[in-house]
């Protein structure tokens, strides 16, 4: 469930104070294809950290299939795609 840490993982109550180079807010396609593009531009010794709320990373790509639905966008016709 949301919002419950793992076990193992202490849940902290108040200010947390913590400094990083990049911070990427959710750990579904999005954000993991961020933070392999974090890596390739900051390079090695950047400190990447990636935040997510749920106990898997997947966000809203798990209902896809797979699937990224852009065929006939409006850019695409635009385009003459």
């Amino acid at each position: 469930m949301s919002g419950e840490p793992l076990p193992g993982v202490s849940q902290r109550d108040g200010p947390f104070d913590l400094s990083v180079d990049i911070l990427i807010v959710g750990a579904g396609a999005c954000g993991l294809t961020a933070a392999l593009a974090a890596r390739e531009v900051a390079g090695e010794d950047a400190e990447i950290l990636v935040l997510e709320r749920d106990r898997s990373p997947s966000g809203s790509t798990s209902l896809s299939s797979g699937f990224i639905p852009a065929a006939g966008t409006t850019m695409q016709r635009a385009a003459g795609v």
